[in-house]
């Protein structure tokens, strides 16, 4: 009697073996079958799909690709300039890598702006013990010459040019640490044909840094 429950039992493990190993089998047909007919296109209703040996992974085409990151650009976006002279309109928000300059003495701060669009500026403030008390207002003099004084040159990318022949400039923040300039501008420009125009600008930036030379 025991050899024949042995033999029974051995039969049903036998017969269970075999017949998970045939359902793995059919699996695995189906999934085969359903790959090729994903690949040849003959199931329109399913995604876009890939076999990855285990599953079909579905391929999300909404996702959009990987971009490189930016090595770096020659423009910057250190602050604000804006004037308007007469008609003309100077409105410049990006600036070239490397071009604007602030530099100072103990008796001068000088700022040279260059635009991404090549439009330049250059100003220069002249007053005793500037670092330490730069903030007030300046006279206009074009010769750079009298005590708490201004001088401004503006050439545009499209070939104009103005100089400041009178008015007044107010330094409100001026920090060699930070490298930051912020100045207001009031006067009566000249362009290179000689006509005279009333203009007002700011200018309120954070230089790459500020260089200390000598007087």
């Amino acid at each position: 009697m025991k050899k024949i429950v042995f033999i029974f039992c051995a039969v049903q493990i036998l017969v269970s073996c075999t017949n998970e190993r045939n359902h793995k089998e059919e699996v695995k047909k189906e999934s085969e079958k359903t790959v090729k007919e994903t690949e040849n296109g003959n199931l329109d209703s399913l995604p876009n799909a890939k076999w990855n040996g285990e599953y079909m992974k579905i391929e999300d085409t909404d996702e959009p690709p990987r971009r490189k990151q930016s090595l770096g650009s020659e423009y910057f976006n250190m602050g604000k300039v804006d004037f308007k002279i007469g008609e003309y309109h100077l409105d410049i928000k990006m600036f070239k890598k490397k071009k604007n300059i602030l530099t100072f003495t103990t008796q001068s701060v000088t700022a040279l702006i260059k635009s991404a669009f090549n439009d330049q500026i250059k100003l220069h403030f002249v007053k005793e013990n500037i670092v330490s008390q730069p903030k007030g207002k300046f006279i206009v003099d074009s010769k750079q010459q009298k005590n708490k004084s201004v001088s401004m040159t503006l050439k545009t990318g499209n070939n104009q040019s103005f100089v400041l022949e009178e008015g007044e400039g107010e330094i409100i923040e001026f920090s060699p640490r930070l490298g930051t300039l912020n100045v207001k501008i009031k006067g009566v420009f000249i362009d290179k044909n000689g006509e005279k125009h009333k203009g007002t600008g700011k200018i309120n930036m954070n230089f790459e840094g500020a260089t200390m030379t000598a007087i």
